[in-house]
């Protein structure tokens, strides 16, 4: 089980919605989303947070030490090395933001993925994909703007797995109660029904 995550935010939670809502650097609003998830309690481990950025432990590590050493100036510092290019060039991301635009465009961030590899030979890892839509592009595939009810909670009431066992009970005795039948009920079953009428010709 991973250690609580303990780390002293001066920012308010106002103060660190109001700056992720007005940020357009998806890196740093990563980084924003970090400090107002710990700020408001919704995360406690490095590990939840590389899950729900989709970033690997080490860097959220990095971040949690550079918000330590500097506070929020330093956290946001975001260096790029010279010269480093982009993973997606500015023509294919030209395109992709076409596409997330048309209503036939893509139905899953994997469609994305396959898209890319196929179409422009660029392989990229579905987490890289998943970041640069969601956060630099702020879009989304179709299907994941439908609307959905959450999962059921099985400490709220919902008891459906009880009832997929006892649908499944319920099946097994009626199997077993026709896998059962004898002799003697499939005969008295014939017995019971009328016999044809025949018809004498002459």
């Amino acid at each position: 089980m991973a250690r609580p995550l303990v780390l002293t935010i001066t920012e308010s939670s106002e103060e660190l919605q109001r700056r992720l809502q007005h940020e357009t650097d998806a890196r740093q609003q990563e980084r924003l989303q970090m400090l107002y998830w710990l700020k408001q309690g919704l995360v406690h481990s490095r590990p939840q947070i590389a899950q729900l950025l989709h970033r690997n432990d080490s860097t959220i590590t990095r971040w949690l030490n550079a918000y330590r050493q500097g506070g929020l100036q330093q956290l946001l510092a975001v260096k790029t090395p010279p010269g480093a290019a982009r993973i997606i060039p500015p023509v294919v991301m030209a395109q992709l933001q076409e596409r997330l635009q048309d209503p036939s465009g893509f139905d899953s961030y994997k469609a994305i993925v396959q898209w890319l590899r196929q179409k422009h030979q660029l392989e990229v890892a579905y987490p890289t994909v998943h970041r640069i839509v969601r956060y630099e592009l702020g879009a989304k595939p179709k299907t994941l703007k439908k609307t959905s009810s959450p999962p059921p909670n099985l400490a709220s009431g919902h008891r459906f797995p009880q009832a997929a066992a006892l649908l499944l009970s319920r099946r097994e005795l009626l199997g077993t109660a026709h896998a059962h039948r004898t002799a003697s009920d499939v005969a008295g079953d014939s017995a019971s029904r009328p016999l044809p009428i025949r018809r004498v010709f002459r």
